[in-house]
């Protein structure tokens, strides 16, 4: 993928994600592979967007170039584990 290709390039993000990201300060997928998932979504959150985590896994799918149903069981467990570790307030909240 080109450095500069827009985040609406990218597989398994719709127009609403796309939009998210940019009002976040992604814009290419470069920035959003330099970020990370787990900082994307903790941007979007953090920016009182409704994102679920389904978001975390399209992003994280995304990246990897496959269907977000295609991302595995362990990598969702090791992205939540990120996430924990990041915001321990996102989980917190979640389990609430």
């Amino acid at each position: 993928m080109a450095t500069h290709t827009s985040v609406e390039q990218l597989m398994n993000l719709g127009p609403t994600s796309s939009q998210w990201l940019r009002e976040v300060g992604i814009h290419t997928i470069e920035q959003l592979r330099s970020a990370g998932s787990v900082e994307a979504f903790i941007r979007v959150k953090h920016a009182g967007f409704p994102a679920s985590l389904n978001l975390l896994w399209a992003i994280e799918a995304g990246l990897q170039q496959v269907h977000f149903t295609k991302l595995s069981d362990v990598d969702k467990r090791l992205l939540m584990a990120d996430l924990a570790i990041a915001d321990p307030s996102f989980m917190h909240r979640a389990k609430r």
